[in-house]
């Protein structure tokens, strides 16, 4: 029998920051955002990041696995920390990373996810892909999940196309 559980939302203190590329400030936040609260993360105990009270998560970046490469997970957290786990027993292009509270990059990851809104309404579209080396991105918050953002349609938001290369810097993708 499943059991649902309803979790409370909590508010936590909008990241507004400059994108890392050193353009424009990223598009104004306000003060608090809603971020509801998830179950704990299916990663690994032994992250060696904090966790309590502080430390609910906001979003998680999905990275499929391929024939030949790791599926990358990074969980980002309301506190403004991420960490980066990917699967076992294949390559994998970037090694396991925490990135502590306040980094510029999950900040730049924040205030762009907030910028965006309703994830479910990135528009994507189809894109061909190798049936061996193809993977997929995909994003999820506040109960909505993204379509593939490596297939972002030609009337993606500016948010949108900066949200997936934060996506992509906290994967070890992109610098």
């Amino acid at each position: 029998m499943l059991r649902r559980t309803l979790l409370p939302a909590i508010l936590v203190p909008a990241f507004a920051c400059s994108h890392p590329s050193g353009n424009a400030a990223v598009a104004p936040v306000p003060d608090t955002v809603v971020v509801p609260a998830s179950p704990p993360s299916s990663a690994p105990a032994s992250s060696g990041l904090a966790s309590g009270p502080d430390k609910q998560e906001a979003a998680r970046i999905q990275e499929s696995g391929s024939t030949n490469s790791a599926a990358i997970e990074v969980v980002v957290y309301t506190d403004g920390s991420a960490e980066r786990t990917s699967s076992a027993n294949k390559p994998i292009h970037a090694a396991p990373k925490s990135y502590p509270a306040g980094s510029a990059e999950v900040s730049a990851f924040l205030g762009d996810l907030s910028a965006v809104g309703d994830l479910a309404s990135i528009p994507t579209a189809g894109c061909a892909k190798s049936a061996s080396f193809g993977t997929t991105t995909r994003i999820s918050a506040s109960g909505k999940t993204s379509g593939d953002l490596q297939c972002l349609s030609g009337t993606a938001s500016d948010a949108a196309r900066k949200l997936f290369h934060d996506a992509q810097v906290l994967e070890g993708r992109t610098p």
